[in-house]
């Protein structure tokens, strides 16, 4: 087995946290060992095609051992004690009798997590699949190359090739453009797009990759962080408490608020506030101009606004630009910078493997968000202040806050009902559309800084109209 040379300084650190990540990238490919007895963690998330989180999610390595977990309100999930190796997992729900599926492969590295790993979900009986082969310039197969499949802008659909260089990806998603890329450690990338057929099973693919051209690349732009403070629910309690998903739906794909730091991204990992709650932070980017040298990207954070950043993953995929930071290191009331570097297929070798980085975002993360008793008789919402919050916004539902579910105040997209909705005090009477009486709804409480790019929220709570 053939070590890579040492990495650049700058990025030496991010296989210093994760050594057993660099020896698999210095081998060129995807596969993990598969003789070993250590297990590691899958965190990601599942989406539909367009990328909206699906709530309650089965999602499982071994259905037939029981081997599973569940998606919260947020669509997130962290799946434990997955044996190390090439793994497939998938996800299953079934709404109106109607079975929803997916699946992703991934390497699984013992006493490590993997994250931001996307399982995209559609009909099982509408599910489409491909075959084909990866070859070199010169037609010979290469094995461990990976195909990337591509919807949303999530993390990829990941399969890897056979000692042929076959490859087989099922569970595809009709009636939406795919980008689809063969790539591998030390080649150029062949791509292509592709729009699928219910029910089709295309063959006879054929990737062609070149020797790798070594392109001087163009940083990231336009990165965003949003940081979240969310309460902690079990991944296996299919009545998950966390209502991060209902409002990122609200903020950051609709709400015309939301500014450039607040697009639609996911994260989940159960740790950090004082009180034991989730803290995590998505990170979103731009892209450079597409080039078939580009193999993913470095992910660098730090805590000064012009002190070093520490290289905390390397992301093979050059398809996403979504990371989401789930580190257990995530600490309640510190800004965090986040910056990202673009990364050419022979990295780390040349000195034009890695681009500059791009310019620091930051996020401060909050403190939780907790509520007190409601006065229902008068309607008014009660809480307690989180720790840095500026703000804080209550959202009632006339359903359990979830996938597909609005807020009936404040609406989507509606300026004046969102300031009603919103104060600095720690109380609030409802001045929303009349509620029927008798009826349960459902409320929480966000608590929000820096324009809605600091965010905690409360558990969710019901109540009866009178």
């Amino acid at each position: 087995m053939q070590l890579a040379r040492p990495l650049p300084m700058r990025l030496r650190s991010l296989f210093l946290v994760s050594p057993v990540l660099a020896i698999a990238l210095a081998c060129g490919g995807g596969g993990a060992g598969t003789g070993s007895n250590l297990k590691g963690d899958i965190s990601g998330v599942v989406t539909d095609a367009s990328g909206n989180p699906v709530r309650n999610a089965k999602v499982f390595y071994n259905r037939q051992n029981g081997h599973y977990t569940a998606t919260n309100a947020n669509g997130s999930f962290i799946l434990e004690d997955v044996p190390e190796g090439s793994r497939r997992i998938g996800a299953e729900l079934t709404i109106n009798g109607v079975l929803l599926y997916g699946e992703n492969d991934v390497d699984v590295f013992g006493a490590e997590r993997t994250k931001s790993v996307n399982i995209v979900m559609s009909r099982d009986d509408e599910a489409a699949s491909m075959e084909g082969q990866v070859v070199d310039r010169f037609g010979d197969a290469l094995e461990n190359a990976r195909v990337l499949f591509n919807v949303n802008g999530y993390g990829s659909r990941l399969v890897l090739t056979d000692e042929d260089g076959n490859f087989r990806a099922g569970a595809l998603v009709p009636g939406v453009d795919y980008e689809v890329y063969a790539t591998g450690r030390g080649y150029d990338s062949d791509a292509t797009i592709i729009r699928f057929n219910v029910r089709e099973e295309r063959s006879g693919a054929r990737f062609v990759l070149e020797d790798g051209s070594d392109p001087s690349l163009a940083a990231p732009t336009d990165v965003s962080v949003v940081a979240w403070t969310s309460p902690r629910v079990a991944t296996t309690n299919l009545k998950g408490q966390d209502p991060t998903g209902a409002l990122r739906g609200f903020f950051d794909k609709r709400g015309k608020r939301a500014a450039g730091s607040m697009r639609k991204t996911v994260d989940m990992t159960p740790k950090d506030s004082r009180n034991g709650n989730w803290i995590g932070v998505d990170v979103q980017w731009t892209p450079p101009d597409r080039d078939y040298g580009h193999i993913g990207y470095g992910l660098y954070r730090g805590t000064t606004a012009t002190g070093n950043l520490t290289g905390i993953e390397f992301i093979r995929d050059t398809l996403t630009s979504v990371f989401f930071d789930s580190d257990s290191s995530l600490q309640e009331g510190v800004r965090y910078y986040y910056a990202v570097s673009s990364l050419n297929t022979l990295y780390p070798d040349t000195n034009d493997s890695e681009s500059p980085l791009s310019a620091r975002a930051n996020a401060l993360t909050l403190g939780d968000m907790t509520t007190r008793t409601m006065d229902v008789s008068a309607l008014r919402f009660n809480w307690n202040r989180a720790n840095f919050a500026e703000q804080y916004t209550v959202f009632v539902f006339d359903r359990y806050p979830s996938y597909g579910v609005d807020p009936v105040w404040p609406a989507p997209n509606n300026d004046p009902q969102l300031d009603a909705a919103t104060t600095t005090g720690t109380s609030l009477v409802y001045a929303g559309p009349t509620l029927t009486r008798g009826r349960t709804y459902y409320y929480l409480v966000l608590g929000s800084a820096e324009n809605f790019g600091s965010r905690t929220t409360s558990v969710v709570r019901s109540f009866q109209a009178p």
